[in-house]
């Protein structure tokens, strides 16, 4: 049984007293995308039994059920399929965010950032790209794509 989340004054998920850790979400995404708890503990040199465990007290934790189980076979709820998705995004950013302290603090600090709206600059972006130095590495350029309907606020 799944705990229904606090919510605060704002409205917003009383994360108070919750101790999700990065781990938490290497361990969803490595079983999200095995479908299989074994599998993934092979893959993450974990012992199955001790996974199990770690993704059932983490669905417990935040207050929702990621996972459908019925026998040896799982699938992803509605909830597991958006979640991986900011899993897995979040564990990119932690990576870029480690990669890019470790550039500074060996004194490479050049970094490229653009970001732009799809299908607005879709013919523009790749002649404007061709004037950047080639010196910069690829990994000191990144690209970020923002949907338009989120770029633009509602009128209210």
């Amino acid at each position: 049984m799944v705990v229904p989340a606090r919510l605060d004054k704002t409205g917003f998920q009383d994360l108070e007293g919750t101790t999700m850790e990065l781990r938490h979400l290497r361990y969803f995404v490595a079983v999200a995308e095995a479908l299989s708890f074994t599998k993934a503990a092979q893959n993450l040199r974990l012992a199955q039994p001790s996974l199990t465990r770690q993704i059932k007290d983490f669905e417990a934790e935040i207050g929702v059920r990621l996972f459908d189980r019925s026998g040896k076979r799982i699938s992803l709820t509605q909830e597991g399929e958006s979640f991986v998705l900011d899993a897995k995004r979040l564990l990119a950013d932690c990576a870029n965010t480690v990669q890019a302290v470790q550039r500074l603090s060996q004194g490479r600090t050049e970094q490229l950032n653009i970001g732009y709206v799809a299908n607005v600059y879709h013919d523009l972006l790749p002649a404007k790209l061709g004037g950047i130095p080639q010196s910069l590495s690829s990994d000191n350029a990144q690209s970020v794509r923002h949907d338009a309907r989120r770029a633009i606020p509602r009128p209210q």
